[in-house]
């Protein structure tokens, strides 16, 4: 594939690929490659590949143009492999300026609080991009699929899911629902004025099948 054209700039925070404060103009060739810089043991002192290291990938056109882009530091790789059991893939984030959607991986680690796994900046939303961009998140997370992956109700993701993660559960997001709540039971919620606090009830302090069903 051509790489002719303006070349993208990636500054890695691994000790020995900066020289100068800057890194070496690097373009990925195949849409497929995961480029990862070498890394001195020092940049991650856990148990778990103390050789993991920030990696990236990104997509580039006939015209040497920037596609899709993927990125993950050593942090969060390391971290994806005590708490990547369950992931949220949320899309629905737009840069300013070229309104490219903007993709976190996020979960929640033992402190019940959010830690994010990796980032990327996609070209639009297909099934397409997303299958390149979960191929390429997996081989950064050393192969390990999630147990659970919670997005939006996304069809060009759900497809992407089903072809790249087939024994991941795939959740749909409950704060997207609710969102959808309103639209659809405006009538209900003037119709009976105590229902909207027994379906909170009833979605927030049921814990199993059978309580859900009582409600």
């Amino acid at each position: 594939m051509s790489t002719t054209g303006e070349e993208i700039e990636i500054i890695s925070c691994c000790d020995d690929f900066i020289e100068d404060g800057h890194a070496d103009n690097k373009m990925v060739e195949d849409q497929n490659d995961l480029k990862q810089p070498t890394v001195s043991s020092s940049s991650y002192n856990g148990p778990i590949e103390p050789c993991l290291s920030f990696v990236y990938a990104i997509q580039v056109d006939e015209n040497g143009c920037m596609g899709n882009c993927f990125w993950a530091d050593a942090r969060s790789r390391a971290t994806y492999q005590y708490f990547g059991d369950v992931v949220t893939f949320d899309a629905t984030y737009l840069t300013n300026c070229c309104k490219m959607p903007f993709v976190p991986f996020t979960g929640v680690n033992h402190h019940h609080q959010s830690v994010m796994f990796e980032c990327a900046l996609l070209i639009n939303e297909t099934a397409e991009s997303y299958t390149w961009l979960l191929k390429t998140w997996l081989e950064a997370m050393l192969g390990r699929a999630p147990s659970t992956i919670i997005t939006d109700d996304d069809k060009a993701m759900g497809k992407a899911i089903a072809d790249v993660l087939p024994n991941t559960t795939h959740r749909l997001c409950l704060w997207h629902i609710l969102q959808k709540v309103p639209e659809h039971l405006a009538h209900i919620y003037n119709k009976y004025p105590s229902f909207q606090r027994d379906f909170q009830h009833c979605i927030h302090n049921t814990i199993t099948i059978e309580e859900f069903e009582m409600e």
